[in-house]
């Protein structure tokens, strides 16, 4: 079987976490005996081939305003009329026939198609290609792929939106499979009225490969503290300045805060001056094995719906609870008391109830560290992620051989 990865984005790359699961998707095909491709976007023009890492990788440049993941912001009208195209962009369409023509794959496995637009449906299925849909995002109902604006998760679309997503509903019901990386994100699409038709619907939560065992690392020694700690982007999506807030108006002397990452530059240094404490520290970039072994919990406050954030399964399987807002696909990854918290963010005192109960809970036994491995341990379990993804391309390339 020969299975083609479109996306966005590929190696070297990276926007996020959606970037590292393709490569270990990917990769983990590859191990089973599949031969892969893949088909992304880049800065350049045209088409390019190249290898990276034993993998095929074609690169192609988007035939739309920009490239939309450069380091320089457009103007607003520019964003704007860059998403117009992107409802339905025909002209990357020449681009999938070359490389379908060039690799003859029995499955394409679309992505993030941002760039690409829903016309890569209609491109691949007149050549003959089913197409499997994994939902990363939610970009097939908001141009931003957020839903979130102003602050807060947009509990119903707006209508610029609605507009560009018109006719993204009905297109959707020729995709032959849809797979969620959460149950969260697939069931909203099917809400919205999406994949009505289509005959595969499944959710497969992400894995991870690590070079190093997680649980081998120590937990953190007893030194009388308590410390909590936040690792990912810093932007306002995530929930960052709710929970500095929440510490600095909490936080009893021993309570300690680590805060990984990093994120817009004027943004950062808005946050480093209004919270400027001794018992805040900003670490900047920090390896996961860096930062998990320096905090006895690690607290995800998401503000938008999150598809599924990488740093819960991560925290878990280092042996740390987590603290956790009820949005997205959070909460179907934690068990509640066990492993760790829920916390609702439009509740005031919600956060801060959390980690005050956690901080007294996580030295008394109450959130054993191998039980949190042990619950975290399918989140690495390579094997059996595979053969999930297997059994869908297999069902899918064979709706494919019955209607021939």
């Amino acid at each position: 079987m020969k299975v083609l990865i479109v996306s966005c984005l590929y190696k070297p790359y990276v926007g996020g976490g959606a970037e590292v699961i393709i490569e270990e998707h990917a990769r983990s095909l590859m191990r089973q005996g599949v031969e892969v491709a893949i088909l992304t976007t880049g800065p350049g023009a045209g088409l390019a081939l190249e290898e990276v890492e034993g993998i095929r990788v074609w690169r192609a440049g988007i035939r739309n305003l920009y490239f939309p993941f450069g380091a320089t912001r457009p103007k607003g009208w520019q964003r704007m009329l860059w998403h117009c195209l992107d409802i339905y962009n025909p002209l990357m369409s020449r681009y999938i026939a070359e490389v379908v023509e060039r690799e003859r794959p029995d499955v394409a496995s679309c992505h993030n198609i941002t760039g690409w637009s829903i016309a890569a449906w209609d491109a691949f299925r007149a050549l003959g290609v089913p197409v499997v849909q994994v939902l990363h995002d939610q970009y097939l109902l908001c141009a931003r792929s957020t839903m979130f604006k102003q602050d807060r998760p947009c509990r119903r679309r707006c209508l610029p939106c609605r507009l560009m997503r018109l006719f993204h509903a009905g297109k959707s019901s020729r995709v032959s499979a849809v797979v969620g990386v959460s149950r969260f994100i697939l069931d909203r699409l099917l809400g919205y009225g999406y994949f009505s038709r289509t005959p595969i619907r499944e959710s497969i939560p992400n894995a991870r490969s690590f070079p190093f065992d997680p649980a081998a690392y120590p937990a953190r020694p007893d030194d009388g503290t308590v410390v909590f700690g936040f690792i990912g982007s810093l932007a306002p999506n995530k929930g960052i300045e709710l929970l500095l807030e929440n510490f600095l108006r909490c936080a009893p002397q021993n309570w300690r805060l680590r805060v990984a990452g990093t994120g817009k530059s004027d943004y950062e240094a808005m946050l480093n001056s209004r919270f400027s404490e001794a018992r805040v520290t900003f670490l900047g970039h920090c390896r996961p094995e860096q930062f998990f072994t320096g905090v006895d919990i690690t607290v995800v406050p998401s503000l938008w719906e999150d598809t599924f954030p990488g740093v819960v399964f991560e925290s878990m399987l280092f042996g740390v609870p987590v603290i956790g807002s009820r949005r997205g696909g959070i909460p179907e990854m934690l068990l509640e008391g066990e492993t760790g918290l829920l916390f609702t963010p439009e509740e005031p005192d919600s956060l801060s109830e959390a980690m005050r109960s956690m901080a007294r809970d996580v030295r008394g036994g109450r959130y054993p560290r191998e039980g949190i491995i042990s619950h975290a341990s399918g989140f690495k379990d390579q094997d059996a992620w595979t053969e999930r993804w297997l059994s869908v391309y297999r069902r899918t390339a064979a709706l494919c051989l019955d209607k021939h």
